[in-house]
């Protein structure tokens, strides 16, 4: 036991230093190499305990290099105050006012990233969905009208926020910023033909309509798991903490589509469900 809490004090003098975990790892096995090498060595000599004379001899060596050897200082290695991470999720996309009447609910799909400092974060989120389209000529153009029953949502979002709650369970952040919203679906253009009594498609087109504006969310972290990495995502020989969770996140924004006629406006509000993950570098 002397023995063995003889390496094990030059090992925690060693890594101390760093948290570097090729090296650590290398540690390890050098100083439990060191160790079995010198329990034959005394097995050896001693006639696996026999020998009480060469025993004796053995056990003063030991004791005395266990008092030369001070007990080392232990830091404490803990997660670093710069983050970033990624999340990938689904969730619906509700719409209110006069858009309502023209696209319906959707369900949307996407992800992001974030990076932060302390509990300060910046994040960007992109989702897609296809909302049904209830207006056949949304622009209230003669002989035109819908070809597709469904549009193409995209919502590109900024927001920054901080954390208010931070658990080993639970992390919940307010953000503010805001949102590119687009809608896009493709029309046809018709003339009515004499000879069949009915319209005739001529020509097709696209239309797109967007708006930029405010964007509010709540990031309300479920943390699942915590686990070290040997080495950073970035090839950093330091270990780095990795926390999985779930993300829900409400959020809602007000858009006003000025192009069509009438004028398209309301709130769209809703939430996703996301997987996250969360990297940090361990330090001193």
């Amino acid at each position: 036991f002397d023995l063995l809490e003889c390496y094990r004090r030059q090992l925690q003098d060693d890594i101390s230093q760093d948290v570097a975990a090729n090296s650590t790892d290398e540690r390890v096995r050098h100083y439990n190499a060191l160790y079995y090498n010198e329990v034959i060595t005394i097995a050896t000599e001693t006639s696996s305990g026999t020998d009480s004379s060469k025993l004796q001899q053995w056990e003063t060596n030991v004791r005395s290099r266990l008092d030369k050897a001070e007990m080392p200082f232990v830091p404490i290695v803990s997660p670093g105050r710069f983050s970033y991470g990624c999340y990938l999720g689904v969730g619906g996309n509700f719409t209110g006012g006069s858009i309502n009447d023209a696209f319906s609910h959707t369900w949307i799909f996407g992800g992001g990233l974030h990076v932060g400092y302390d509990r300060a974060v910046a994040k960007f989120s992109a989702f897609y969905g296809q909302p049904k389209i209830k207006r056949l000529n949304i622009m209230d153009v003669e002989n035109q009208q819908i070809t597709d029953k469904y549009a193409s949502l995209t919502n590109l979002a900024l927001t920054v926020g901080y954390k208010i709650v931070d658990t080993r369970r639970i992390a919940i952040t307010p953000m503010v910023g805001g949102a590119w919203n687009n809608l896009r679906w493709n029309v046809g253009n018709y003339e009515w033909d004499e000879e069949k009594s009915e319209p005739l498609l001529t020509s097709t087109q696209s239309y797109s309509i967007t708006h930029f504006s405010w964007y509010a969310t709540i990031d309300i972290d479920i943390k699942l798991h915590s686990r070290v990495n040997s080495t950073s995502l970035f090839g950093s020989k330091k270990r780095e903490q990795v926390v999985s969770s779930v993300r829900i996140s409400p959020y809602i924004t007000r858009n006003v589509y000025d192009e069509p006629q009438p004028q398209l406006r309301g709130v769209q509000a809703g939430f996703t469900v996301a997987y996250n993950v969360d990297l940090r570098s361990l330090g001193f």
